[in-house]
């Protein structure tokens, strides 16, 4: 029972960890329509180079957080590949333990 719920956990893990990743995905589309229009905007007043500097340092934060969520993602799976593993090796290995008690009780 115990690895019924480690799975179950793992899926909420996953789950979570994929909701997660498509959030901070839209998340960034929309950051960066308005970086387009912030840029164009900027580059008619401050200039292009100030511009294109900001628009680095916006990108360069959304992609460790898109490498964080992904990180997250994918230990999520490895969980729950892990936890799926063990209840199946459990599976297998329940009925053989059993017949060794039952031949060591007679």
């Amino acid at each position: 029972m115990a690895d019924v719920n480690n799975v179950d956990g793992a899926v909420e893990q996953l789950t979570q960890a994929t909701v997660d990743s498509y959030k901070a995905l839209a998340d960034y589309a929309v950051a960066i329509q308005e970086q387009n229009v912030q840029l164009a905007s900027d580059m008619m007043l401050d200039g292009p180079i100030e511009a294109l500097h900001q628009q680095a340092e916006s990108n360069r934060v959304m992609v460790q957080t898109l490498a964080e969520q992904s990180r997250r993602q994918m230990e999520a799976s490895q969980n729950l590949l892990l936890g799926a593993v063990d209840a199946y090796v459990d599976l297998f290995f329940t009925p053989l333990s059993d017949r060794r008690r039952g031949s060591t009780d007679a």
